[in-house]
């Protein structure tokens, strides 16, 4: 992997301890992507809620000067509406996750990614008052899948599909109070594929 300068870069791997509780674990994680990782660049703006990430993701194998942005927001229903960025501490894990995903394995794209999020961060603070991640569980995962559904149509598989790897990443890390053992329940749409004798 190499940065924005072209030279080669260290993967961090981030290694939870089992002994502490998940909170100091959610700590421990944003504090490594925050200070530690480089992935987005080494001036990123950890703490905004609008990532300049312009140059760093590539288009048919060649990256794009284009102007490209992550925003950590809430969704809005009319992209006039004013921008409200998620609540803290999740917005801190949403960026964590993120950066260290990207540090992992390079992304194209960032929009389904974003959206499992936000959404999981609105059922959050709908249930809980507050937005803990480590507060989450089956519970909030299905609800949050319904949400998705409801909400982005078409697109709410591969959505839903993002939701599945933050659960499976937060409980391989240690980083929600109860482990989560939670699969999507979103079926991938049939439409545009022939099914029946002629498919075969």
């Amino acid at each position: 992997q190499t940065n924005t300068r072209g030279l080669m870069t260290v993967i961090i791997y981030f290694k939870p301890r089992k002994e502490l509780e998940a909170a100091e674990n959610v700590r421990a994680f944003v504090e490594m992507a925050r200070n530690r990782l480089t992935a987005f660049g080494d001036d990123l703006d950890f703490d905004s809620h609008i990532w300049d990430v312009t140059g760093h993701f590539k288009t048919r194998g060649k990256k794009t000067s284009a102007k490209q942005r992550i925003l950590f927001i809430r969704h809005r229903k009319n992209w006039l509406l004013e921008a409200i960025p998620l609540s803290d501490p999740f917005c801190s894990f949403a960026k964590a996750y993120m950066r260290y995903s990207y540090s992992l394995k390079p992304f194209v794209s960032h929009g389904h990614a974003i959206s499992a999020l936000a959404a999981l961060e609105e059922v959050l603070v709908e249930s809980f008052g507050e937005s803990a991640i480590e507060l989450a569980n089956g519970d909030i995962f299905y609800r949050t899948a319904s949400l998705i559904q409801s909400r982005y149509n078409n697109s709410a598989y591969n959505i839903s599909r993002h939701l599945q790897k933050i659960s499976q990443f937060c409980t391989e890390h240690y980083l929600f109070s109860t482990p989560v053992q939670w699969e999507t329940p979103i079926k991938l749409p049939t439409f545009g594929v022939r099914t029946g004798i002629e498919a075969e």
